[in-house]
């Protein structure tokens, strides 16, 4: 199971991979890599226990790796070292990299920027989630991780048989990345069809019709009982003996459809001639494809001794098969990482109105009341806050009497209130969630969202490392599906403004305080420019 010529061999042995191996079993009755069609692709662990699992998982797939590292988890070679290397083996077209403890920063995306550069894909598991900030308003670290790992090129994977899948379906499609999310779904019955096109609409990917030039050729094609819609339902009838020597064309012509990406087949039909006819067909095609052909079934074994040589790895779950050629897709469009060439800046003395300050951001009015003073004279609507704070505030209050309503709820907590404030609220407006923070492994981050109750509701944050340049937050606001929204109602025209006042404020993250985060929201996105109605410096321990 580990090449003893690959250059990571040397630490496989220092960490005492090969002798966990030994003990454990592995002493090359696995098929050979070379042999099993799927030697491209390395395991980079950080301990010998999740090796052995991966090593498991993959060998009851009937799969191989080419090269098994576990650098430890303290002391010795780190993970972005023992990927280099790797990655510099000609032999290693693909990374399975699986995380138990919290990565080296800077030097791991350097080598995910080296992998991206060379064209080898490293698919990672984060298993070793520490809880530097919690959970509340801030970024979870699941979420940092995930959105850096893919920023500069990675595949994130969600359990160990994700990890598999994606990165060996890499290495049997190469280079042969989809260029948009369209897929061709072809089955044998319509039920299939029906809830495999529900199955990828689900993750994000497309089931287009498909055009009039393919269908008229595929009417000469397939049984007058078929369907050459999208889902294409061959119907069993294509695959008797009178019609199944056409089926390798009908394939060859969905293939050549212009709006097609890729073939997406939730099974692998039966053959009037036996399965291994059946996964002979398939494997001739895959090769000849020149789109990306996920198999979303369970092979027999006797198919899997044609497919697996072949390099062709099938997804047992369709589900997850259209999650992963997902992530593919979105490994495929992903631009470089966007430069960080901001400018760092010194917490002023003033504290945070002076951050707001110096980064043109505006500061909403406030007005404060005592515990037992009428209602304020203010504009409405408004949110209602106590001092110190208890609970969340109280906002959409649109008269006098629902002010002081509020203002008895939050009294009747019971916890010990000395004065309330009243800020404006914003309905129906365009408004962003803004937090900074400093991570153990990255450093300053700032953290884009939708604001207010829309953003809660909305999983629609982007993440950049701090300080940035504007160009880099304007690009990480467009990927926001507000902003997105309010360009195409033309109730944003430019984010140059917006994009370098959050830049500015981005070169204050690195001195928040220690233990704290900086948040934001919501900022109110005015002609004028930036106004925040909520500015804050949070502990971690209060983010609920």
């Amino acid at each position: 199971m580990i090449r003893p010529d690959a250059p990571a061999f040397a630490l496989a042995q220092a960490s005492g991979l090969v002798a966990a191996l030994r003990e454990a079993g592995f002493r090359g009755d696995a098929p050979p890599p070379d042999q099993a069609g799927q030697g491209a692709v390395a395991l980079l662990t950080q301990d010998v226990p999740s090796g052995l699992a991966l090593l498991h998982a993959a060998r009851r797939r009937r799969l191989g790796f080419s090269a098994v590292v576990a650098t430890g988890l303290a002391g010795g070679i780190g993970a972005p070292a023992a990927l280099r290397l790797l990655l510099a083996d000609a032999a290693t077209k693909v990374v399975a990299l699986s995380l138990e403890a919290p990565p080296e920063g800077e030097a791991l995306l350097a080598a995910l920027d080296e992998a991206r550069r060379l064209g080898k894909p490293v698919v990672i598991l984060h298993t070793g989630i520490d809880g530097m900030c919690g959970g509340g308003l801030a970024p979870s670290p699941h979420h940092i991780r995930q959105s850096l790992f893919e920023a500069h090129g990675a595949l994130c994977a969600d359990s160990a048989g994700d990890l598999i899948d994606i990165a060996f379906f890499l290495a049997g499609i190469g280079a042969r990345l989809p260029l948009g999310g369209r897929v061709a779904i072809l089955t044998g019955g319509g039920g299939g069809g029906v809830i495999t096109a529900d199955l990828c609409g689900h993750a994000g990917l497309e089931v287009p019709p498909l055009s009039a030039e393919t269908r008229r050729e595929l009417a000469g094609l397939v049984p007058p009982i078929a369907s050459t819609a999208n889902p294409i339902d061959l119907t069993p009838e294509m695959f008797n003996e009178k019609n199944y020597d056409r089926f390798p064309r009908v394939l060859d012509v969905v293939a050549a459809d212009p709006g097609i990406d890729a073939i997406f087949l939730p099974t692998t039909f039966n053959a009037p001639r036996g399965n291994t006819v059946a996964a002979e067909v398939l494997a001739a095609f895959t090769a000849r494809s020149p789109k990306p052909v996920l198999i979303a079934a369970a092979p027999a074994r006797e198919m899997q001794d044609v497919l697996i040589p072949a390099g062709i790895h099938a997804i047992g779950d369709a589900a997850q098969a259209a999650r992963a050629l997902r992530r593919i897709l979105r490994h495929a469009q992903a631009p470089a990482a966007p430069c960080r060439a901001g400018t760092a800046r010194p917490w002023p003395p003033e504290g945070l109105p002076g951050v707001l300050a110096q980064s043109g951001i505006a500061e909403a009015p406030r007005w404060a009341f005592g515990v037992d003073d009428p209602a304020p004279d203010l504009a409405f609507p408004c949110v209602l806050e106590a001092v110190p704070a208890v609970g969340s505030p109280i906002g959409d209050l649109c008269d006098a009497a629902e002010l002081m309503a509020a203002r008895g709820r939050l009294l009747a907590r019971g916890a010990p209130i000395s004065a309330f404030e009243t800020r404006e609220d914003v309905q129906g407006r365009l408004t962003l969630c803004l937090v900074g923070f400093v991570d153990a492994s990255f450093g300053p981050m700032l953290g884009c969202a939708t604001g207010g109750v829309q953003g809660r509701m909305l999983d629609d944050l982007a993440l950049l490392r701090a300080p940035s340049e504007a160009s880099a937050v304007a690009a990480a606001l467009e990927g926001l599906h507000a902003i997105r929204h309010a360009r195409k109602m033309r109730r944003l025209d430019s984010l140059n403004g917006i994009a370098s006042a959050i830049a500015a404020l981005s070169g204050f993250i690195a001195a928040v305080p220690p233990g704290h985060f900086l948040r934001l929201d919501p900022v109110d996105i005015a002609p004028g420019g930036l106004c925040a109605l909520d500015a804050a410096i949070i502990p971690f321990a209060c983010q609920t």
